[in-house]
């Protein structure tokens, strides 16, 4: 591991950091990628692929990208008016590089064949989860029928705003909704629960720092909930089943 392209993912905002993109990026001038036969990766965080492109190029070897999703017209939600153009240029050109491509999910698949420049086909090759060690990790765990649980990243477009203001529609004994993870929206949904009166039926268990521990922690759960307005592919979903 090359210790000096390490930085923090996120930024204050809590969204990922484009200076972290960038020393992703130098760091792949640097890999050894002429003792293997075919370089993989996936598409985020976009900017890494245009370096491992032109060397996979002058290396003779095969690239792979894998899209986990396609943002296009989001880019202005996610970074703003100003910046979105320059984003989504970015990303448009990336989905033109690579040997092969492919896709997580029919909907990115659709989102890239229509951008694809003479290579439209995208086979889609769908996430998958380890299930011997996910059945290890909930061994022994006591489902508490009164609990909702959500995990993954707590960010506007996943509207666990509907989720907390749906308990007020519930008895008070439950259920209780547990939140598992981080995000740039954990203050306006901690603010939220604070004003709906809900502090004793919403909590926020934060980062673990296994996925086992995750894994555990749905296992305990009646019901696991994805109110997402957007989702590229969605593993807690499928972990959850």
């Amino acid at each position: 591991e090359d210790m000096r392209f390490r930085t923090k993912i996120y930024g204050p905002s809590g969204k990922r950091s484009p200076i972290a993109s960038l020393r992703f990026a130098a760091a792949c001038l640097f890999l050894p990628i002429r003792q293997f036969d075919v370089i993989e990766t996936a598409n985020i965080p976009y900017t890494h692929i245009i370096p491992l492109a032109i060397r996979c190029r002058l290396a003779g070897k095969p690239l792979i990208i894998t899209w986990h999703e396609y943002w296009g017209a989001y880019w202005r939600t996610y970074v703003g008016p100003v910046k979105a153009p320059l984003f989504a240029a970015l990303e448009w050109i990336t989905a033109q590089l690579g040997h092969f491509v492919t896709a997580v999910s029919s909907l990115t698949a659709n989102r890239l064949r229509a951008r694809r420049l003479g290579a439209p086909d995208v086979p889609i090759v769908p996430c998958g989860i380890p299930l011997e060690r996910i059945h290890a990790a909930m061994a022994g765990a006591e489902r508490d029928r009164a609990t909702l649980v959500y995990a993954g990243r707590l960010m506007p477009e996943k509207r666990l705003d509907l989720v907390i203001a749906s308990l007020l529609r519930t008895a008070r004994s439950s259920p209780i909704l547990k939140i598992i993870g981080d995000g740039p929206d954990r203050p306006r949904l901690e603010a939220l629960v604070s004003q709906l009166g809900l502090n004793d039926r919403v909590r926020f268990v934060g980062r673990l720092e296994s996925p086992d521990e995750v894994w555990r922690e749905i296992a305990c759960a009646r019901i696991a909930v994805q109110p997402s307005s957007r989702e590229g592919f969605g593993m807690f979903p499928l972990e959850a089943l």
